[in-house]
């Protein structure tokens, strides 16, 4: 598995993908490793990106934890199952609902954070940072 960022200074949003199989223990991870990042600002948009992922191996603790945030943010899923875990952590983490988008598709994704769809849609192509977990 893998989940990889990108930090958009200039449209002030961090790209987030994952695929393959994904444990709470690497969502755990990944966000540590981003809030450490100096790039990295919290009131930048988050687009995570999971129509990749296979299997998700999380609880329901690792996913709110994972969905905090005071900035608006974006997820992106396929299938029922990976979109009840999208609900549960927008109803479960500590900032309000309203900032918080889990869709189907990336122009949806992109419009909810006040990107173009129709011009960013190669920018989210270029994830900068690999993380092995």
């Amino acid at each position: 598995m893998a989940l990889t960022y990108s930090i958009d200074s200039v449209r002030r949003v961090v790209f987030i993908r994952g695929s393959g199989v994904v444990s709470s223990g690497q969502l755990r991870q990944c966000t540590q490793v981003l809030l450490s990042d100096p790039r990295f600002d919290p009131v930048y948009g988050r687009l995570a990106d999971f129509r990749e992922v296979t299997q998700w191996a999380v609880v329901g603790g690792s996913v709110r934890e994972a969905g905090d945030t005071l900035a608006r943010r974006a997820t992106i899923v396929t299938g029922e199952l990976a979109f009840g875990l999208g609900r549960m952590s927008q109803l479960s983490a500590d900032s309000p609902p309203d900032l918080s988008l889990v869709c189907r598709d990336l122009p949806s994704a992109l419009a909810w954070l006040g990107l173009d769809p129709t011009s960013e849609l190669a920018a989210t192509k270029r994830w900068k940072r690999s993380l092995s977990m």
